[in-house]
């Protein structure tokens, strides 16, 4: 996929009219880079790799299920060998993983963790509302169908959903909250004015923040202090009573309706029920973990000792990542899984039945179906067929075998399944305050204080639609007809990654 990798240089692209002044794109290809810079991907993969092996040295039982994933991931390759034919390192590339997790609480930290992602060639993906854990998120992700694709979600805590007790506790934990050590700091601000890290920079970088999202044993604030949190925001305890830290990471899985069997087969204590859509709905995406598991922390009294506590925050993700769903399938998901939330909860035993029959009355299960009906986007290519088409209908042309249609992996989530995540972890709704500024303002709010627009998921996935019919029309020698032309053109010139955030319509270099 074209994005934060494909900036390519000109003569005219200089530092002075270079986006990465202001917090713009900063991923590079060999184009643009000269030996002395490290690619964000290289950057990126190395921080994930070296964030993951952490994390199993802090949460044991992460391990386990990696090795379960792998297990399921394998019995699916033995059962589809056609779809990994000649490919012998099929297992390691389907079990990577593909997304981490952290929960932050000022304006500062998200600006400052814009800026950190920014250095591994990551943007922030998507605005979730999740006013039901008083929180509001976006994921720093790469490139979304390119290699490597990694995505952090990162929820800020929305202080003002939680009353004036929790605010005053915050304001005394937030004095303490000093986590950016000078050293990252400097090296961030080292790249956005070079534009890229040395091999020994990008060292000292990817070993900043991989520390810099270890898990601490020292909390914040005193033990009271933080059981009384508790009582009010089990979120605002875990966030503001700790330095920003890795809550969980996510391996992909091919069939996570198995792995989750296999999870419990093993003993390991799983949410209630996966996430997300129907399991032969080939939409989105399907979550499930196991619960959070309790740790033993060291927290502050007033004298300079400390006191013993457990916490409870640490868990392990698997997803199964399906067809990218165009903005009006995100419409209808949403819709009809609250009518059959309605209905049914997570903790009836009959729940992923009750959602496969609500489900089945508005979704088909066939992608060429949902295709045709505006609710996948595809990636179009010219198929070895000879001959001459008799026609440039796009449809046509499909139906005769000149082109096919393969749908985008989806690399977002969906709200519900977050939240879901959230309290089946101990993170429950337990508060019925309700925001007094409308989601917009709050998204505006949200922006401010990251510096930036988010990016639309859907616009990204449109533009890289609109690009393969394009390039699918060139190679087959025929013309676009006149309203798929209008709808390619209209869907390249909104692509976000080509647009300034700050400025909608002024282009970046690519």
């Amino acid at each position: 996929m074209r994005g934060i990798n494909r900036i390519l240089v000109t003569s005219r692209f200089t530092l002075k009219n270079s986006p990465l002044l202001n917090g713009q794109k900063k991923d590079f290809t060999s184009r643009f880079m000269t030996e002395k810079y490290i690619p964000a991907n290289e950057i990126r993969q190395a921080i994930s790799n070296a964030a993951s092996r952490q994390y199993g040295d802090e949460v044991p039982l992460y391990n386990d299920m990696v090795g379960i994933a792998r297990e399921s991931n394998q019995a699916y390759i033995n059962a589809h060998p056609e779809k990994f034919a000649g490919n012998s390192n099929a297992l390691n590339e389907i079990s990577q993983t593909r997304h981490a997790a952290i929960r932050i609480v000022t304006g500062y930290e998200l600006s400052m963790m814009n800026r950190i992602f920014a250095v591994m060639g990551m943007d922030p993906v998507e605005y979730y509302n999740l006013l039901e854990v008083q929180a509001h998120s976006t994921a720093f992700s790469s490139p979304l169908a390119g290699g490597n694709p990694f995505r952090v979600f990162t929820s800020k805590l929305r202080l003002e959903l939680l009353g004036e007790e929790v605010q005053k506790m915050a304001k005394k934990a937030i004095e303490k909250r000093n986590f950016f050590t000078p050293k990252l700091i400097e090296l961030v601000e080292i790249f956005e004015v070079e534009g890229g890290l040395t091999r020994e920079q990008s060292n000292e970088f990817e070993a900043e923040v991989v520390a810099l999202f270890a898990e601490r044993k020292e909390a914040l604030i005193s033990r009271d202090d933080y059981e009384a949190l508790l009582k009010i925001s089990p979120l605002a305890a875990d966030t503001l009573a700790f330095y920003p830290h890795f809550n969980h990471f996510t391996p992909e899985v091919e069939d996570v309706f198995d792995a989750h069997k296999r999870m419990n087969e093993a003993g390991m204590r799983t949410i209630n029920a996966v996430q997300g859509p129907p399991q032969d709905l080939p939409l989105f995406l399907n979550q499930t973990s196991f619960v959070a598991v309790e740790k033993t922390f060291k927290f502050p009294n007033p004298d300079g000792t400390f006191t013993e506590g457990t916490h409870t925050s640490s868990f392990g993700e698997l997803e199964q990542n399906k067809a990218a769903g165009t903005k009006k399938a995100f419409g209808l998901y949403q819709e009809v899984l609250a009518i059959a939330l309605s209905t049914t909860k997570e903790t009836d035993p009959d729940y992923r039945e009750n959602i496969q029959k609500t489900f089945e009355k508005h979704f088909s299960n066939d992608p060429k179906v949902l295709r045709k009906e505006g609710l996948i986007f595809c990636q179009y290519k010219k198929t070895s067929k000879e001959g001459s088409p008799q026609s440039n209908d796009l449809e046509s042309l499909i139906e005769e075998g000149y082109v096919s249609a393969s749908p985008f992996k989806y690399w977002g989530f969906l709200p519900r399944s977050a939240v879901g995540i959230f309290e089946s972890n101990g993170v429950v709704k337990n508060s019925d305050k309700k925001s007094n500024i409308s989601e917009e303002e709050a998204r505006n709010q949200f922006e401010q204080a990251l510096g930036r627009k988010v990016l639309s998921i859907f616009d990204i996935y449109a533009a890289e639609q609109a690009r393969s019919i394009q390039n699918t029309y060139k190679k087959l020698d025929l013309g676009v007809p006149e309203k798929l032309a209008e709808e390619v053109n209209t869907a390249i010139v909104n692509d976000p990654y080509t647009l300034n955030n700050k400025e909608k319509g002024t282009q970046i270099g690519r």
